[in-house]
Order: structure tokens, then sequence, then C-alpha cells
């Protein structure tokens, strides 16, 4: 065989390589924005879940001083 085929086989084998590696690092970036956005989510999950939490504590208290008001007029004729 002569030196130009022998060289063949290692070119592309560079070639697949380097095409490989590529599709690799798209695939970890990838991987990381996801994670970022679900991270993201996750703060704004749970930021949602406190101002929930802050109502709910208000209504109840709001409630608990409307029915207290009430039974303080009932005592007094």
């Amino acid at each position: 065989m002569s030196r130009r085929f022998r060289g063949i086989p290692a070119r592309l084998l560079m070639l697949a390589v380097i095409v490989l590696s590529g599709c690799g690092l798209e695939t970890a970036g990838t991987a990381a924005s996801v994670a970022k956005l679900q991270a993201e989510q996750a703060k704004q999950g749970k930021e949602s879940l406190d101002a929930v939490r802050a109502n709910l504590d208000a209504a109840a208290q709001a409630s608990q001083d409307k029915l207290k008001r009430a039974e303080e007029g009932e005592r007094t004729p």
C-alpha cells in the first residue's frame, strides 16, 4: 500500500473523535442549562409557596381576630 492510504484511517479516526467530542460538549452544556433552569424554577416555586403560606397565615389571623371580636361583643350586653 502506498503511504497516502495508510494515513486515511488515522485521519478518519481523528475526525470522528473531534465530531463525537463536540456532541459530548453540547450535551454537557445542555445538561448544565437544564439544571440551571430547574434550580430557578425551584427557587420561584419556594417563593410562591412562602407567599401562599403568608397569605394563609394572615387570613387565619384575621379570622381569629374577627371571631374574638364577635365573642367579646356577645359577652357585653
